[in-house]
């Protein structure tokens, strides 16, 4: 983390648990163990992310900014991954910000899909997985028809399909 402002005890500078990372899941962090990164403008403190770590309360009427530099492994997710979990139906419905807050919007060179916006992407998926049931839907006509030896008109449906299934049987 590079500091743009100073860190102080009043302008809510980080506040970390020196050794955390090595704790095991059953360890309770506790505040008093903390302690603050208090450093100029400029700096830079370095930690693992699975080190216990905080914002302070900022108590001043100034700011303190900084700059993260951070990678994730690629396996590492957010709990709700809101481009696969909303429904397509309901993206009309969603204000544009609320939809850039949910990833549905690229950031410079980041979030395409296909080298397109996310919202895109969807679309694309939309018309791809329609394009599939159709064609699920023909291989199932034709697969009944061989079973039967002969076209049957009144397929029109998965029921239909049992149906044929049902006389194949018979024959």
């Amino acid at each position: 983390m590079v500091s743009l402002d100073d860190f102080t005890a009043t302008n809510g500078a980080t506040t970390l648990i020196p050794g955390s990372h090595l704790w095991d899941d059953h360890q309770e962090p506790n505040r008093d163990a903390m302690i603050s990164a208090i450093m100029p403008a400029g700096s830079v403190v370095y930690f693992l992310n699975t080190l216990w770590h905080s914002g302070g309360e900022n108590t001043s009427n100034g700011r303190r900014r900084s700059l993260t530099v951070q990678y994730c492994q690629p396996w590492i997710r957010p709990y709700e991954n809101f481009t696969v979990a909303t429904g397509w139906e309901d993206l009309d419905q969603i204000p544009k910000r609320l939809l850039a807050l949910m990833g549905f919007s690229t950031h410079e060179f980041m979030g395409y899909v296909d080298g397109r916006s996310p919202r895109a992407g969807v679309e694309m998926r939309k018309k791809r997985l329609i394009e599939w049931g159709i064609k699920q839907e023909e291989e199932k006509k034709v697969n009944a028809i061989e079973k039967v030896g002969y076209t049957v008109e009144w397929i029109k449906s998965p029921e239909d399909v049992e149906k044929a299934d049902v006389i194949s049987a018979i024959a």
